[in-house]
């Protein structure tokens, strides 16, 4: 069995108010620029992710620090069609979630 994202506690207190947690894992990712406009980029990504994660109010609500590397292959279609390999695209990300 593969196991895609895996994580633990780094400091668990003994209340339920805050977990300070980390994760890891690969995936992939895919995104889609400049729809309406003369060119279309498509962008196909595999990532390897490591964070830090915090949770608050009994898990229902998650702050997390995310970093990727993220090799993304890209195409333009429209008028000016190209395309290319990004090898160094280490995303960095800070967010909220809420866990229902």
């Amino acid at each position: 069995k593969l196991k895609l994202l895996s994580g633990g506690n780094i400091i668990r207190r003994t209340a339920p108010i805050l977990s300070l947690g980390y994760f890891y894992g690969v995936g992939c990712g895919g995104s889609l620029r400049g729809l309406g406009n003369d060119t279309m980029t498509i962008g196909i990504a595999g990532r390897v992710v490591a964070g830090l994660n915090v949770f608050f109010l009994d898990n229902f609500v998650e702050l997390y620090l995310q970093a990727a590397w993220q090799p993304t292959i890209w195409i333009a279609l429209g008028n000016n069609s190209n395309g290319g390999f990004a090898p160094a695209n280490f995303p960095l990300n800070l967010g909220i979630r809420f866990w229902f």
